[in-house]
């Protein structure tokens, strides 16, 4: 019995793979503007010890209102697995075991398979969060030690040739998150690459770094990056007409 399941994980991995590389694609490039969206950052000399400092140096007042943004999250059921509820349909990620030295997660529609992950208990689990992102189901999870975003059975990091691809959010309707290529990060939203690029962007999934992890609320996305050797700036992207 084990050898079955050993061989089915292999076979659906390799078939993963070969679609990946068949449909690989560049992101187009465009301006936060050009896409629909505000951008402002203002530049500080250190980390802001919290976030209701940077909403003040980003001037946000508008914070505590109720916005339908079309994101929501799903509930964790124990500690491994995570149950979402969108529409009619039923999404849960599984942890079946473990593959070499790899905990194996799977991503059901159903209780359909609709993909599968290999990673490692660090810190923290590995599967992330399971997102309902305007109406489209968005399983973040750290395979083989790099954050990766599977948008509606998708895996983005594979499909644009992304080193990451983490903190995924709905704005206007759209999905945006962060990724790295390379040396760069940036932001990618409905399926661009915004400017400008950055030298880091701080997140974490634990410990104190994650307190400096991108926030998202009410239809803002909030995160700290570095850029052109000007220390930390935080930035915040909004919908244009917000």
């Amino acid at each position: 019995m084990k050898k079955k399941i050993f061989f089915a994980i292999v076979g659906i991995i390799l078939l993963a793979s070969l679609m990946v590389l068949l449909n690989k694609k560049e992101l187009p490039v465009s301006t936060p503007e050009a896409a629909g969206l505000v951008w402002q950052e203002c530049q500080t000399e250190e980390y802001l010890s919290s976030w209701q400092q940077a909403e003040i140096c980003l001037g946000v007042t508008n914070l505590d209102q109720e916005v339908e943004d079309g994101f929501s999250s799903a509930k964790r059921i124990e500690y491994h697995d995570l149950w979402l509820q969108i529409g009619q349909d039923i999404y849960q990620t599984k942890r079946l075991g473990g593959f070499l030295s790899f905990e194996v997660y799977l991503l059901t529609k159903n209780n359909w398979p609709i993909n599968i992950q290999l990673g490692s208990f660090t810190a923290h689990s590995p599967n992330i969060g399971l997102y309902d992102v305007a109406g489209t189901v968005t399983w973040e999870f750290v395979t083989l030690d790099k954050p990766t975003i599977i948008y509606d059975g998708r895996n983005l990091r594979q499909r644009y040739n992304l080193d990451q691809a983490h903190s995924p959010y709905s704005l206007n309707g759209k999905l945006v998150f962060l990724a790295q290529q390379d040396d760069n990060y940036f932001v990618v939203y409905d399926g661009k690459r915004l400017t400008p690029d950055y030298e880091n962007v701080i997140h974490a999934y634990c410990c104190e770094t994650s307190m400096y992890s991108p926030v998202v609320r009410q239809g803002f996305y909030f995160f700290y990056a570095t850029r052109e050797g000007k220390g930390t700036q935080f930035l915040m992207l909004t919908p244009s007409e917000k």
